[in-house]
């Protein structure tokens, strides 16, 4: 039954354009103009491997041709799931994707700090502690459910609680079983923040993240949100799942090492980890309770046919539909949200992401706005 009040925001890559983040049909692009100081340092050669095979693939399997990555992806998962042959054998195939999951791995990481928006998305993560505080403990406002890799929201969320002194009083809650890279890190276990009176923000990630990684051996999921040290790992680091280590004892011959999650854009997308399964399952709710669904910067693309269905079993007749897209957007992608949600269903703002929160929350210099948003914090003694 949905909430009174309850709004839940679903972000596409539109949401972090603004800050620099590639748009899908941009990733491929993006990915053949990293150069060598675009990688981290310690790292530079795994990287730049992983880089190099990836365009090489697509430029054999797609000549003197634009691919989407969904084609790519859907070429790789589909013969390697059939065991079959295409320029080369499947075995060797699984190496090219994860060369491909790789480099777009460290594409997004180079992008972290490179914030071109960072006063915009300040005052969101701001506004957002704001409305979630004023709610109260037992408040449930809003939540987030995004389609992206990048950290871009959660990042913004942290400098603001360290400004306001606020760690370890209001955090991001993952909606699943999450574990902090560092055991002295700034994050508290999402199933554990509400237990400790821990003013819990939302945000559902259903495709997984560049923060993330899980033991494939116990399954726990670790992540370095908040965490300035963890968030600096390359694909260089050979991490030891810290349970494994602990249960088998230190040097123990062949332990597990973290894996990363992130789910690629493909027609054979498979949510099988647990905690992408939990994630979903709440994701569910999270929908069923909504009076207003918000897409900012999302193309709803056919590929995401999961989310499509999710949709319509959740929301109710009676939800609103409200839809964030850029003056450019007006052609196909108003069309198919149209057919999918009925004409005069969907209440269409084309003026993107910032002037959309800009407007929804209140009017004046954007400074000011955070400014006179701490200041009520502080009051408040978060």
């Amino acid at each position: 039954m949905p909430l009174s009040n309850k709004t839940v925001f679903v972000l596409g890559a539109g949401f972090s354009k603004p800050a620099d983040y590639p748009l899908q049909s941009e990733i491929i692009p993006s990915l053949k103009e990293l150069e060598l100081m675009d990688f981290s340092p310690s790292a530079f050669e795994a990287e730049l491997d992983a880089r190099n095979i990836a365009s090489e693939f697509i430029s054999q399997a797609f000549p003197k041709a634009f691919p989407t990555l969904e084609d790519v992806f859907t070429l790789l998962d589909q013969t390697i799931h059939d065991e079959g042959f295409y320029i080369t054998g499947w075995r060797d195939l699984y190496l090219k994707r994860e060369s491909l999951k790789k480099a777009i791995w460290a594409l997004y990481k180079n992008k972290q700090g490179h914030n071109k928006k960072t006063e915009f998305y300040e005052y969101l993560a701001a506004a957002l502690i704001k409305q979630r505080i004023d709610a109260g403990q037992a408040g449930d406002p809003f939540s987030f459910i995004s389609l992206n890799w990048d950290t871009l929201l959660e990042d913004s969320v942290y400098e603001s609680i360290c400004k306001v002194k606020g760690l370890r009083k209001l955090d991001i809650d993952y909606c699943c079983r999450t574990t902090p890279f560092d055991s002295k890190g700034p994050h508290t276990p999402s199933i554990l923040q509400k237990s400790r009176g821990i003013y819990n923000l939302k945000l559902l990630k259903l495709h997984g993240s560049v923060n993330w990684m899980h033991c494939p051996n116990c399954g726990l999921l670790y992540t370095t949100v908040g965490d300035s040290v963890g968030s600096n790992l390359t694909l260089a680091s050979r991490i030891e799942c810290r349970n494994c280590r602990r249960r088998y004892g230190e040097g123990a011959a062949g332990l597990p090492t973290l894996e990363h999650l992130f789910v690629t854009p493909t027609f054979l997308k498979v949510f099988d980890n647990v905690h992408l399964k939990m994630i979903w399952h709440n994701a569910y709710h999270e929908l069923a309770e909504a009076a207003e669904v918000v897409f900012i910067g999302y193309s709803f693309p056919d590929a995401d046919y999961h989310l499509r269905a999710l949709l319509k079993r959740a929301l109710s007749p009676k939800c609103k539909i409200t839809v964030v897209l850029t003056s450019g957007d007006k052609k196909d992608k108003t069309v198919r949200y149209q057919n999918f949600f009925g004409l005069g269903k969907v209440d269409f703002k084309f003026y993107g992401v910032e002037q959309y929160f800009l407007r929804k929350w209140g009017k004046g210099d954007v400074a000011r706005r955070i400014q006179r948003i701490y200041g009520h914090l502080r009051k408040q003694r978060l």
